[in-house]
């Protein structure tokens, strides 16, 4: 997480309610800064905390409905084998 949303999410955070409640522009502002298509690589580890394994790993995510609801896809092209 970048500086910049960590920033956002205690702006956020100091601005709720007495009982914790976002309202709805802070509704918005978290789920926005999942949105967009995003890369990188996942890592299978075993118990001695050995990289076994390592593919890529794609996020995308979008308003399904706008300020209220997000879609997240997540696509991971894992490796075949015998696990």
């Amino acid at each position: 997480m970048g500086d910049t949303q960590q920033q956002s999410i205690e702006v956020i955070a100091k601005e709720t309610t007495a009982d914790g409640a976002f309202n709805d522009a802070q509704v918005v502002a978290v789920l926005a800064q999942h949105l967009g298509q995003q890369e990188g690589t996942a890592f299978f580890k075993g118990r001695d905390v050995e990289v076994q394994a390592e593919f890529p790993l794609t996020n995308f995510c979008r308003w399904i409905e706008e300020g209220k609801l997000i879609e997240m896809h997540v696509t991971e092209d894992s490796p075949q084998g015998d696990n």
